[in-house]
């Protein structure tokens, strides 16, 4: 992505604008840093479900206690 943006000679706002990338998603990959591996969103669902029981009157918050408690980092 830097490469191309070189050699085209532009400005890194100018070839973000014209891409349509954010500016930090720019930075992230050409620093080289890694996406943080999470679990599956229907396997954090599936594991909520189970935390609760009928009728589930929990909120998101008690909720992502309950998976934090579990070991969970959602």
């Amino acid at each position: 992505m830097e490469r191309l943006r070189k050699e085209q000679g532009l400005r890194v706002n100018r070839f973000l604008q014209l891409a349509g990338i954010a500016k930090a998603t720019y930075y992230r990959r050409k620093r080289g840093s890694k996406t943080r591996s999470a679990p599956a969103q229907e396997q954090i669902a599936g594991l909520a479900n189970g935390c609760v029981e009928p009728p589930p009157h929990y909120g998101y918050r008690r909720g992502w206690a309950l998976l934090v408690r579990a070991g969970i980092q959602a």
